[in-house]
């Protein structure tokens, strides 16, 4: 393999990388925009607590993706790190 298509190849997994990032992300933070919007209408409050919650879930998983990501990146970059510490 040349250089060139070893630079290209690189480039397009990072590029590939960086979109599943972006949807991994994006997914729960829908869910905490959704929820936390029908939290703004009148509800009753066994409603309430049942969004409440899923926004905490759908917050954990962004917390969980990003430290993920955290480790994934100190992999790619060969530093190592591990998952210490907060996001």
């Amino acid at each position: 393999m040349t250089e060139g298509e070893e630079e290209r190849e690189g480039e397009e997994e990072r590029e590939s990388w960086i979109n599943q990032l972006v949807h991994d992300l994006r997914t729960p933070l829908s869910a905490i925009a959704g929820y936390a919007e029908m939290l703004d209408e009148e509800c009753d409050a066994a409603t309430r607590r049942r969004f409440a919650a899923n926004i905490r879930r759908a917050a954990a998983e962004m917390e969980a993706r990003l430290k993920g990501l955290r480790v994934e990146a100190g992999e790619r970059i060969g530093t190592g790190q591990d998952d210490q510490g907060a996001v």
